[in-house]
């Protein structure tokens, strides 16, 4: 089994001090992988409560 990766990770070592765009897309990352796992929480809620 591969162990899981965090594709937060891709932006630890892009440069030694990441720049505002790096930073800024980092943060819409981290925002879309955060609204797709609780997409995925409350489908699996409706699907439980049918």
């Amino acid at each position: 089994m591969k162990p899981e990766l965090d594709p937060l990770s891709l932006f630890t070592h892009v440069y030694a001090e990441p720049t505002p765009q790096l930073r800024e897309q980092a943060a819409q990352l981290a925002a879309e992988l955060a609204a797709d796992a609780e997409a995925a929480t409350d489908a699996a809620a409706e699907a439980g409560a049918r």
